[in-house]
């Protein structure tokens, strides 16, 4: 819900980086894990203002005891020793927290976010799956390096860019056909 949000933000034309945050806050539950990292992870953005500084800090919170001044506010999951972690793993409460986080430090610029997304470590390709998403919505494909996305269209089937094509022609016209019911909804209300 929160990736949703931000990025449906994001394709507004008057969209901020701020308001983008915001909206991926929105809608969650208060009591919602995830809006807790969103806001311990944007609390360390804030404090930091850089990328590095934000991701060591980040790193020292997940490892760090209930209390601590700079702790991660959620429960500690026992997890097993291979994790190496003691909170979460590959789990929408740290991915969805960290690309806001990097997102909002890299003002929203695709490139810069999708390298510290890279070099984040942890589950760094969904934390960039995430971000792609919203730094897209927010800045449009030119925005990226054209030999980047020369290479995700060559390396990957269906062709990516038709697959864009199509799906905005179905979504056009699902959104035709619910203005038709609407207006016949209105026509039959009125007259």
């Amino acid at each position: 819900m929160a990736v949703a949000a931000a990025v449906a933000e994001a394709f507004n034309p008057k969209a901020t980086v701020d308001s983008i945050i915001d909206a991926s806050k929105a809608y969650l539950p208060k009591r919602s894990e995830v809006l807790i990292g969103i806001e311990y992870a944007m609390k360390l953005a804030h404090y930091t203002k850089d990328y590095i500084k934000f991701r060591e800090l980040y790193y020292k919170g997940l490892e760090a005891e209930i209390g601590e001044p700079i702790a991660d506010p959620r429960p500690i999951i026992p997890l097993e020793a291979r994790y190496g972690s003691k909170r979460y793993t590959i789990d929408p409460r740290e991915t969805v927290p960290v690309a806001l986080a990097i997102f909002w430090l890299a003002e929203g610029d695709p490139v810069e976010t999708f390298i510290n997304c890279a070099n984040f470590g942890r589950d760094s390709d969904t934390i960039g799956n995430i971000v792609g998403s919203i730094a897209g919505a927010f800045k449009g494909a030119d925005a990226f390096p054209q030999d980047w996305v020369d290479t995700v269209q060559k390396v990957n089937q269906p062709d990516q860019i038709e697959l864009s094509r199509q799906q905005y022609y179905i979504i056009t016209k699902m959104m035709q056909q619910s203005e038709e019911r609407l207006q016949t909804l209105k026509n039959n209300l009125i007259g």
